[in-house]
């Protein structure tokens, strides 16, 4: 009985395990499926996507969300060796284009109508000055005010980087260590074959490995060269007066004399494209007066260098691009060249500068290939309500002059802007209108 018991409970659950098993293969099954389903439907809408993108004539460019402000502090990463500044640890959906001070989720035209867009920037990062105002910041963060006056008068991080004297161009400036020639130069000084020499160009080499690591420090990264001259010209002494040529020739030690020479020139080339350009380079070291303020990060700045103004010069000018009065609040920007729109764009420090119509027309190429939008930053600096440095200044500035109605400028559903003159005229055509809400 018990037995007949024992087969039939497990009869039971062998039926219960079966059943069991064909519902789970029953859900993957559908659930396959259905990922399936989603899949295709994935692909089918991309590929409509790039189809379409292909004979685009209109260029989409969206608002990349970033909500946290410093996002980018700490990327930058200045070699101690070769002296330059990079960003790392930046993730592909933080990679931006453009700046935009208007406040918009996204932005479409074509490049004639971008061009007009008055609140839409370039941006040039000024990496070494990113990485010096990065310092600035972190110092700040661990540094402890003895008193609440004190911490009141303190200047913020980002103001003291614009003012701080540095090299913004993409140049070294003699700023790279030694090291780049002391390191390869140890193998001609091997085959020159004199001991004494080997010794003090080893000894030379680790220290100014060891000054250029630790000077690696945006107070302290100017004065690596200085700080290694006196070891340098010891072991350039050395190298002078511990080799006689006309001996090893004599000697017939010809791979001696090669080995010399070599060491001679890269020691040479050491002195005049590292000291040399350090001395030279002085008056390319700028810095930014603050002149205007703008909302949310972003000034108007004189910048001041050891180079004469080229107010004569009409390519810069040409280059330069106009930015409009109620933005910068200089009606003649394109003639004053010393005059930079500079903004802290989540933590770097950048440029903004105007784009030109190739630039917008390669970016429509890139849109065409790859149907992807291009991510811009917003800065929110100006509004609907407040679109002007005049309006932030005076908010009742447009109901003191209704005349003023007809210059302010509409959003379209495409996040382009018009005047309301240009509405009322019947210069803008009725899709713009329509195009959002048929998307």
């Amino acid at each position: 009985m018990k037995d007949q018991q024992l087969n039939d409970l497990q009869s039971d659950l062998r039926g219960l395990r079966m059943e069991a098993t064909k519902s789970r293969s029953s859900f993957e099954g559908n659930r396959r499926r259905s990922s399936a389903a989603s899949g295709r439907g994935t692909i089918v809408k991309n590929a409509r996507r790039k189809s379409s993108a292909r004979v685009a004539t209109r260029l989409e460019l969206v608002k990349a969300h970033v909500y946290e402000k410093n996002t980018f502090m700490g990327t930058t990463v200045r070699n101690p060796i070769t002296g330059q500044v990079r960003l790392e640890g930046i993730e592909d959906w933080l990679d931006f284009a453009f700046v935009d001070l208007w406040t918009r989720p996204s932005l479409t035209g074509s490049p004639e109508q971008l061009i007009k867009d008055r609140y839409m920037f370039k941006p040039k990062a000024l990496v070494n000055r990113s990485w010096i105002y990065h310092g600035m910041y972190f110092e700040d963060q661990t540094k402890d005010f003895e008193s609440e006056e004190k911490e009141k008068d303190h200047v913020p991080a980002i103001k003291r980087a614009l003012a701080a004297s540095c090299i913004d161009s993409n140049i070294s400036g003699g700023r790279w260590s030694s090291v780049m020639v002391l390191a390869p130069q140890l193998f001609p000084i091997v085959l020159a074959g004199e001991i004494t020499l080997m010794i003090v160009c080893l000894v030379t080499f680790l220290f100014c490995l060891f000054v250029a690591v630790q000077t690696n420090h945006h107070v302290w990264y100017r004065a690596q060269r200085l700080v290694t001259l006196p070891m340098r010209l010891i072991f350039l002494m050395t190298l002078f007066n511990s080799v006689s040529v006309p001996d090893l020739l004599n000697q017939g030690k010809v791979i001696n004399v090669l080995g010399y020479i070599i060491a001679v020139m890269m020691t040479i080339v050491d002195f005049t494209m590292g000291d040399a350009a350090v001395v030279l380079c002085r008056q390319m070291e700028s810095t930014y007066e603050i002149v205007q303020e703008l909302p949310h990060n972003v000034w108007v700045c004189r910048l001041s260098n050891g180079q004469p103004p080229a107010t004569n010069d009409v390519q810069a000018k040409r280059e330069r691009g106009v930015i409009d009065k109620g933005i910068c609040g200089v009606p003649n920007w394109d003639e004053c060249l010393d005059l930079a729109l500079i903004a802290d764009v989540h933590g770097l420090i950048v440029e903004l500068v105007k784009p030109r119509k190739e630039e917008w027309t390669a970016f429509l190429r890139i849109y065409q290939q790859t149907a992807n939008p291009v991510k811009y930053m917003a800065q929110d600096s100006f509004n609907v309500m407040k679109q002007t440095l005049e309006d932030i200044e005076d908010p009742t500035r447009r109901l003191k002059n209704r005349a003023l109605n007809a210059t302010y400028l509409v959003m379209l559903n495409d996040g382009r802007l018009v005047t309301r003159s240009e509405v009322d005229a019947g210069h803008v055509m009725v899709e713009d209108f329509e195009d959002g809400e048929e998307e």
